[in-house]
């Protein structure tokens, strides 16, 4: 774990503290779990209190108690405490301003010994997650120049902007001056690309900008995608203006390549746009999985709709998921402290005699996929409502997350919720629209959402299902 040792220790209080009933744990419980004393978690509920607000963290009766507002989620919470951390600050400002020595210690205030211990720190972190990554000293430069596979490089420059700072990108003029050439190709080639998609690709455009313009380039690939795309951008000369004069680069094969970085085929199917087969060899496997876990587990037969299979597909085939734990995992911390042994043992017995190994090849992902898994299965139906409320989804998270929310609340709320995806530009989400809603589901912190908002779940948990329960079951 790369993570300064007092902001873990935030991040396991706090989510320890969450899982539990009414978000309350013995105060004892927890300091033992957490192996520290009285006075230290003491004082990390001071800072974390600092970083929040007052009473977010209190302490009754012996207890530790988490108050959360309506619109609070775990993820938001994690990107809340871990934007706090000097570690996140480094990788972040190092590789995407690439900074000489002086300016790091001036912008974010560190002296040379703590510059060389964070440096150390993340080169001991990539060596140990099999990263061929490294910061290193460029003596000509005096600059710390990010070095090693490219490709690897940008998936993780990649993960920390979709993860903490995409939002603050909305106004940034080259950004925009991106999004604007995934708009113009999307909409010529008349793509059914969401406005997920579109930030997922323009995010992952903006990184290949920033390292070309360090003087960095990926190896030559070009599948059968990018010489399709390549062909029809050749034959549209405002969009190959545009490339030319963003990246500063002369329009050819080899530049496309370098700028997608191999990763636009990968984006979308992600996002379920590529009907060519992903993931497992066929759904029938996966679905006798499945259904062999809910009975061993959930005492039930399960029967997945077509979204619910793309959901778990999806997991399996994404590129970039090496990367999903990278700072810190809620589906790591699932498996830990919220999984009984009897499910773990079940899902890793089912592993094997399905021989989904090839599927599910490293820890995280089989990880992940049991974290969707059971937050898919064991989700009950509430059978009466009174009125209709009109719900829209305005998330960034990939579409099948959304999708599953819809699935989910459609199926539990039945006909008494109108809920539908929002699907265009953000910039185009103005009070009209939001007027004909009752609730918005986001992740986004937009003013404009205001008394609207109920925070997008990381976890379908029982807090998000009450609240959502309070909102549309007016007893």
């Amino acid at each position: 774990m790369v993570l300064e040792k007092n902001i873990k220790r935030y991040l396991d209080l706090i989510t320890q503290v969450y899982y539990q009933k009414n978000h309350s744990m013995y105060k004892n419980t927890l300091r033992d779990s957490l192996g520290i004393s009285v006075k230290t978690m003491d004082s990390d509920i001071e800072k974390i209190n600092h970083i929040f607000y007052d009473d977010f963290i209190s302490q009754k009766n012996n207890q530790i108690v988490l108050n959360l507002d309506v619109n609070q989620g775990l993820k938001q919470i994690y990107k809340s405490i871990i934007k706090t951390s000097t570690v996140v600050s480094y990788f972040f400002e190092v590789s995407m301003y690439h900074l000489t020595l002086s300016e790091i210690y001036n912008d974010l205030y560190l002296s040379e010994s703590m510059e060389y211990r964070l440096r150390k720190a993340w080169n001991n972190h990539f060596v140990n997650k099999n990263y061929n990554v490294a910061f290193v000293f460029n003596n000509e430069t005096k600059k710390i120049d990010l070095i090693g596979d490219e490709n690897t490089i940008r998936s993780l420059m990649r993960y920390m902007l979709y993860e903490f700072l995409i939002e603050d990108l909305y106004d940034n003029l080259q950004y925009q001056e991106i999004n604007e050439i995934v708009e113009l190709i999307s909409n010529k080639k008349k793509l059914n690309i969401n406005y997920v998609a579109k930030d997922l690709v323009s995010g992952a455009l903006f990184i290949s900008l920033i390292r070309i313009s360090q003087g960095y380039e990926t190896d030559f690939k070009a599948d059968s995608t990018l010489k399709s795309l390549f062909k029809y951008i050749s034959k549209e000369p405002q969009i190959v203006k545009k490339i030319n004069d963003i990246f500063n680069v002369k329009f050819s094969l080899k530049v496309l390549s370098d700028i997608f970085c191999g990763r636009l085929s990968d984006l979308i199917k992600l996002l379920g746009y590529n009907n060519k087969r992903i993931g497992f060899d066929n759904s029938r496997k996966l679905v006798s999985f499945v259904s062999a876990y809910s009975r061993s587990i959930y005492n039930k037969d399960i029967y997945l709709k077509k979204n619910e299979v793309n959901l778990l597909k999806g997991i399996c085939n994404f590129s970039d998921f090496q990367v999903s734990s990278f700072i810190y995992s809620p589906h790591e911390l699932y498996w830990r402290w919220v999984a009984s042994e009897k499910a773990k043992d079940a899902f890793n017995s089912l592993i094997i005699s399905y021989r989904m190994t090839v599927d599910l090849p490293t820890t995280e992902k089989k990880i992940e996929f049991f974290f969707a898994l059971n937050n898919m299965l064991n989700f009950g139906n509430l059978e009466e409502s009174i009125s209709n409320t009109k719900i829209l989804i305005v998330s960034r998270y990939p579409t099948y997350y959304q999708k599953r929310i819809e699935t989910a609340i459609n199926e539990r709320y039945h006909e008494f919720v109108d809920l539908m995806i929002y699907e265009d530009s953000l910039s185009k989400l103005d009070e009209q629209i939001i007027y004909s809603y009752d609730f918005i589901i986001s992740e986004f912190r937009l003013p404009s959402f205001s008394d609207k908002h109920i925070y997008f779940p990381e976890i379908l948990s029982d807090e998000f299902i009450y609240n959502l329960d309070g909102i549309i079951f007016h007893f």
